[in-house]
């Protein structure tokens, strides 16, 4: 009866095909539980703690834009091309220098795949031939640049660089999926028409839908963006729902005109996939169909079912579904791999050749000795996935028996019970930190998922909070909009006033450095620099120094940490790195290989490119302008490093204020005039302005706890 109940609610979709392997593995099965939950996994044999029960290849897995700064891997499955000592290197910072041959036995332990590259994009780049093949037929036809000539596909790729933000790009290969598929089924059929293939592989996404009854994958909106079908569903649909609810959330939040720009946004990023969509298909059409087919399809049927296709409510669509369902993937890094064999090499051998586990830890302890104590898994690739069991089937509790884990070099999710399990007993997972109290919880769980935990352990400690997860929330947003406004980021007149933002930031100083007006705050901030430089030039003590090594925050690498006691309102870091001015912006990215990841732009129109790394051009220009290497620079003046601090993860509040700040230079000998960690980008010359100039360009940030 079950099994009729959930096939009736998909009628579009071939339940055997998706769930009967599944069965046949006599471990688990899927089942229908109720209308309120919808489906499940179920255990079909007794499971043991620890044992793994299941494994899945995600449905369609995209590395975060955030990520692929600083580390390269597939484009399907995310297997990382991180050599192991790298992964260590970005953990240590810039000592001690590793390199290939630091770390003993890498060839013999672990394999890092070559690197195949899409021939008509940089954008993609493959562990396999079999990757970029599937790739290649399911969505990358669509979106591959072909050698610059698709210029919405460089768009697309661009504005999610310099935004950090991965959705559009997962949304644009969902899509792209539906349109291969239907050309795939049309192909195979000369009877059938572009619409109806489409209309069938848009539907089979509804493997993705919450479990509700509906037929109609057509998208209808009434003012609130709420969800209505042809058949009528029980309740809204949850990627709706969800687009509905951050949109009160963000009503809360964010000022009327940031709301617009927001819409603005989703609206251009639609037409971007729309472009690239009609430029693929017009392009190489006959890569798909047989010639008697394209010969029916003329430019303007495609145009027709393409606008059909990608209105501005299905791509809405496609971002709630990603955001109820996708999971984030870190597969297991390479130097993890590697690390795992050297603990399974034997203790001893008989050839004084062969690797063994005393020889590796004799070179591998001075050097593990230095990573962050808190440290337990150093991860490589990551990214945003898709599967379709585990993220459709996969139900919460806070009480969990299961987790989901990756121990495989690709985005492969690992389903592992956390306790004995008995036969019937329904598998679940903690959708947040299970070590959260009952107020943390439903507001992450109503806030991201939409749904009030009702299950055993929040029934008991719920009894002592009489408030509902919609009462936590409105009192979350307001506590943020606190915040937010204290910090001066919610006031709309910031945008278009950066003096009145400047003197926003220099009044929250006041108080700390118990001082009255705006110019004695930046003559405490002139004299803290100067006092800073005095003694660094003279190597006398400092009462506190920053450092960078491995964040507390997820997926953030590593961030700027204090040693030692600073007072609120102390200076603590310079935002160091190359000076461009608004007139030499072009020239500098044209020239310039580096990332966005650590840009600042001023509100005067100035960029600080503050990437210190090694081979970084500010490193050159360092050394060919000054005759300085930044190695000793650094070593010198280590509160060069504001450009590494990571964003807060909007838990709390920031604990720091970015600030531009006068450094008077003529008053720094020319021997601290050295410790000034910053040159200027010109069209002649790369070096520093004259002391009278050089002053508006130094950034400080400065302790607000």
């Amino acid at each position: 009866t079950k099994r009729h109940e959930m096939s009736a609610n998909y009628p579009n979709v071939d339940l055997q095909k998706e769930y009967g392997n599944l069965n046949e593995k006599e471990l688990i099965e899927v089942d229908w539980i109720d209308d309120k939950v919808g489906r499940g996994i179920f255990a079909k044999v007794n499971l043991s703690s620890g044992q793994e029960i299941f494994s899945e290849f995600p449905f369609l897995a995209v590395p975060f834009e955030e990520n692929k700064v600083s580390v390269e891997s597939c484009g399907r499955c995310l297997q990382s091309f991180e050599l192991p000592h790298s992964s260590l290197q970005r953990i240590l910072g810039s000592s001690p220098k590793l390199n290939a041959h630091s770390l003993p036995h890498v060839k013999e332990l672990i394999n890092i795949p070559s690197k195949i590259k899409c021939e008509g994009c940089d954008d993609e780049i493959y562990c396999s031939q079999k990757c970029k093949e599937e790739d290649w037929k399911s969505n990358h036809f669509i979106l591959c640049s072909r050698n610059g000539k698709n210029e919405a596909a460089e768009k697309l790729r661009r504005f999610c660089r310099e935004r950090r933000n991965h959705v559009p790009i997962q949304v644009a290969k969902l899509i792209s999926m539906a349109i291969c598929r239907a050309l795939s089924k049309m192909g195979g059929n000369n009877d059938s028409n572009l619409d109806e293939c489409l209309e069938w592989s848009w539907r089979q996404l509804s493997i993705f839908h919450s479990d509700l009854p509906f037929t109609d994958l057509s998208v209808k909106f009434d003012g609130n963006l709420s969800y209505s079908s042809k058949e009528g569903g029980k309740e809204p649909n949850r990627s709706f729902y969800y687009l509905s609810g951050r949109g009160r959330f963000e009503d809360g939040v964010y000022s009327s005109k940031e709301r617009r720009q927001m819409d603005q946004g989703h609206r251009m990023i639609c037409n971007l996939i729309k472009q690239i969509v009609q430029f693929s298909l017009f392009e190489d059409l006959n890569q798909f169909l047989s010639p008697s087919i394209c010969e029916r399809l003329n430019r303007e049927i495609l145009k027709a079912s393409i606008e059909k296709l990608i209105r501005l409510e299905n791509y809405l669509f496609l971002v709630g579904v990603v955001a109820i369902n996708a999971q984030s993937a870190s597969p297991l890094s390479p130097y993890m791999d590697y690390w795992k064999n050297v603990k399974a090499l034997p203790k001893t051998s008989n050839s004084p050749f062969a690797p063994t586990l005393s020889s590796a830890l004799e070179i591998l302890v001075p050097i593990l000795s230095q990573l962050p104590r808190d440290i337990s898994r150093i991860h490589s690739s990551q990214g945003g996935a898709l599967y379709r069991i585990l993220s459709t089937t996969l139900n919460h509790a806070c009480l969990p028996n299961v987790k989901v884990e990756f121990n495989s070099r690709d985005a492969t999710a690992h389903l592992i019970a956390l306790k004995d399990i008995q036969k019937g007993e329904e598998l679940v997972e903690c959708y947040v930190d299970p070590k959260n109290n009952y107020e943390q919880r439903q507001i992450a769980l109503k806030g991201q998922y939409l749904f009030e935990c009702g299950c055993g352990r929040c029934q008991f400690e719920g009894a002592k909070v009489e408030k509902s997860a919609d009462e936590l929330i409105k009192e979350h947003i307001k506590k943020v909009s606190q915040i937010l406004e204290r910090l001066g980021e919610s006031k709309p007149s910031h945008i278009d006033d950066p003096q009145r933002s400047y003197e926003d930031d220099l009044s929250k100083l006041l108080p700390l450095l118990s001082l009255d007006t705006y110019s004695q705050v930046e003559k405490s901030i002139q004299s803290q620099l100067l006092s800073i430089f005095e003694k660094l030039g003279k190597k006398e003590e400092i009462p506190f120094s920053v450092e960078r090594k491995g964040s507390t925050l997820e997926n953030a690498g590593r961030g700027v940490f204090i040693k030692g006691t600073a007072k609120a309102g102390s200076v603590v870091a310079l935002y160091g790195g190359i000076v461009i001015p608004p007139e030499e912006r072009e020239r500098f990215d044209s020239l310039s290989s580096n990332t966005k990841e650590y840009t600042l732009k001023r509100n005067d129109g100035f960029v600080l490119d503050g990437n210190l790394e090694e081979e970084s051009l500010f490193q050159k220009i360092l050394l060919e302008k000054r005759g300085i290497q930044a190695e000793k620079l650094l070593r010198e003046n280590p509160f060069a490093i504001a450009s590494y601090i990571n964003h807060f993860n909007n838990i709390g509040r920031p604990n720091v204020l970015l600030l531009p700040c006068e450094l008077e230079v003529e008053k720094l000998g020319n021997e601290l005039k050295d410790l000034i960690p910053c040159v200027y980008f010109s069209g002649d010359s790369s070096t520093l302005r004259t002391a009278g100039e050089f002053h508006v360009y130094v950034q400080c940030l400065l302790v607000l706890i």
